[in-house]
């Protein structure tokens, strides 16, 4: 299986309008998406190769406020030798992270928002500023709710998001 995806050319032939967007998301057989809080728990060591693999193919990666809150990301990418590869391939070397934010309720000491490397887009509808981070921080606001069509829009536009993988939680992925 590792192999058919690093054998995935998603970014080759985007849609002109927004990027490809691909999904990895795991629930258990009851259709939980955390245990005890976290998704974790739920996945394999081979999920998360797949899931680290899937991360060396895309330009961005996506998550919701909820999804940050309780796995406090960090790099996309954490290993030196596999940013080296997407750097190869043309690509950054960590995928922009895009997160979903209605209340910019985010837990900013997360160890992504302390890397000077990380670069990351929160898509809001909250008026609230963002404290001062060591990470690349933009927000774009919308009015109402964060409409995803829009978004996945700028990121094509205005980032040059060819593929995007959507990691969820629930709610984003519903």
């Amino acid at each position: 299986m590792m192999d058919q995806v690093r054998q995935l050319d998603l970014i080759s032939s985007p849609p002109p309008d927004r990027p490809y967007v691909a999904t990895n998301f795991a629930v258990t057989v009851d259709g939980r998406a955390t245990l005890h809080g976290r998704s974790g728990p739920i996945g394999s060591q081979k999920d998360t190769e797949m899931l680290v693999c899937l991360r060396t193919r895309v330009d961005a990666v996506m998550i919701g406020a909820g999804t940050m809150r309780a796995e406090r990301y960090g790099r996309p990418i954490s290993d030196p030798a596999k940013r080296g590869r997407r750097e190869r391939r043309g690509l950054s070397q960590d995928p922009l992270l895009a997160i979903v934010s209605g209340r910019l309720d985010l837990p900013w000491d997360a160890p992504v928002f302390e890397d000077r490397g990380a670069r990351v887009l929160i898509f809001t509808t909250s008026e609230a500023d963002p404290p001062g981070t060591a990470a690349e921080v933009r927000v774009v606001r919308h009015e109402g709710s964060v409409d995803l069509a829009d978004a996945l829009a700028f990121m094509r536009a205005e980032r040059g998001v060819r593929a995007l993988l959507c990691e969820g939680g629930p709610r984003l992925h519903a």
